[in-house]
C-alpha cells in the first residue's frame, strides 16, 4: 500500500509540473492593414533564420505562427516581411538600420501581433513592419 502511495503522489507531482510549465514560445501574428493580399509571405531575418507564413489577406489578421528564432532591435521588428502582391514582389521592414546604434535581441517568448502599414503613395510607396500598440 506504501508503494502504491508513493508512486500515486510521485505521477501527481509529475503531471502538476507538466501542466504549469511555462510556455517558451514566440508566436507572432500578421495584422494586414492594407487592401490587397500578401500571398507566399516569408518572415526573413538572414540566410538560415527563415519562416514560412503564407497567405495574408487584405484586412484580415493571420492566426499565430511559431517562431524560434526573432530579432528586435530597439522594440521593432528586425527581419523583412517578403512575399507577393498583386503580382509583384511585396518587401516590408520596420525601418530600422543595423549598426546605427540600435540594440540588437531575441524578442522574449510570448504572443505578439506585427501591423503591416503602408507610407506613400505609388511607386515611392514603402510597407512597415511595427508591433501593435
Amino acid at each position: 500500500m506504501k508503494k502504491i502511495l508513493i508512486a500515486a503522489i510521485t505521477l501527481f507531482a509529475l503531471f502538476s509540473t507538466a501542466c504549469t510549465k511555462q510556455n517558451d514560445q514566440i508566436r507572432v501574428r500578421f495584422h494586414n492593414t492594407l487592401d490587397q493580399d500578401i500571398t507566399d509571405a516569408r518572415m526573413e531575418f538572414d540566410d538560415t533564420n527563415q519562416t514560412a507564413i503564407g497567405l495574408i489577406p487584405a484586412g484580415a489578421t493571420t492566426d499565430y505562427v511559431d517562431f524560434d528564432y526573432f530579432q528586435v532591435g530597439d522594440s521593432w521588428p528586425m527581419g523583412s516581411l517578403k512575399g507577393t502582391s498583386e503580382g509583384e514582389a511585396f518587401s516590408a521592414w520596420s525601418g530600422m538600420w543595423c549598426l546605427t546604434g540600435v540594440t540588437l535581441s531575441q524578442l522574449e517568448p510570448g504572443d505578439y501581433q506585427i501591423d503591416i502599414v503602408r507610407f506613400g503613395s505609388g511607386p515611392e510607396a514603402w510597407y512597415q513592419l511595427k508591433f501593435a500598440e
